[in-house]
């Protein structure tokens, strides 16, 4: 039995690996391709994704809600417009601030503006995470959850070890101290596992079982580490990059119906559709 391959770049996939057309390359638990950061988020940068969006939420709603009323303050003596001014007397604005007053006094609304527009994001990214799914495996489990449901089966994420502890494993911690220290604080701790192998997966799963009414968690095949042998221990060298390493490539195109074929209605489903 060997392990699935990419369609794109006829590497070995680990569980939770897509490719990323537009780094042209197999991302670790791929959640999206950030075009603000110019990078994939994945595996061993979600984390940082996350808290970087919370602090910048932070704060733009800091300096839009206590600088837009600080700004007004210093320049004119006394707050004079508010928010909803910048819509029905923007000349009036102009006239009395001037135009770099007028820049800066919508400076401060737009950054409240994202804030509140991060937050959503935020929440959105909060409870996938607390799911225990990625925004890609999101779309795709409720594909996989409707091709089940034709077939009598149920389908249960089989990466969702619930809401806690999900949340654990994302940030990595275990402790309120370890809380404290690696997320409210600067921390350049490594995320739990490898991003290769997945804790609960189960060689021998048998969708059979959980027909019906069954609500257990479905493990998908896994595949021994010593599958993946070009694949070093503490790779990738940058621990902030996602990027599968590249293995061991073929000359030529890598013939598709060579694929592995499982024999699960749930699996013959995942690796019949399009990489991503």
């Amino acid at each position: 039995m060997l392990p699935p391959k990419c369609k794109k770049c006829s590497m070995n996939k680990p569980p939770r690996t897509h490719h990323c057309s537009w780094c042209n390359a197999c991302i670790l638990k791929f959640d999206h391709h950030c075009p603000w950061l110019n990078s994939c988020v994945g595996f061993y940068n979600h984390r940082y994704f996350f808290q970087f969006c919370s602090f910048m939420a932070i704060g733009c709603i800091y300096a839009g809600f206590f600088g837009y009323h600080e700004y007004q303050i210093s320049l004119l003596g006394e707050q004079a417009f508010f928010y909803k001014d910048s819509l029905f007397k923007p000349f009036v604005i102009l006239d009395t601030m001037g135009i770099v007053g007028f820049i800066t006094y919508h400076i401060f609304i737009a950054a409240l503006t994202c804030g509140i527009m991060i937050i959503g994001l935020i929440c959105w990214h909060g409870r996938m995470i607390g799911n225990g799914v990625t925004s890609l495996e999101r779309v795709l489990n409720f594909n996989y959850a409707h091709e089940c449901y034709k077939q009598g089966f149920i389908f249960v994420n089989p990466y969702d070890f619930g809401f806690i502890e999900n949340w654990k494993r994302f940030l990595g911690v275990r402790t309120i101290g370890e809380f404290i220290r690696r997320v409210l604080l600067p921390s350049t701790h490594k995320p739990e596992g490898d991003g290769i192998t997945w804790d609960g997966f189960n060689v021998n799963t048998n969708l059979e079982f959980h027909q019906q009414k069954s609500r257990q968690t479905t493990r998908p095949i896994a595949f021994p580490p010593g599958i993946y042998p070009n694949c070093p221990g503490v790779y990738p060298i940058n621990r902030h990059r996602s990027i599968v390493p590249p293995w061991e490539r073929r000359n030529k195109p890598y013939n598709a119906r060579a694929v592995y074929q499982p024999k699960t209605p749930l699996t013959e489903t995942v690796d019949s559709r399009k990489d991503r």
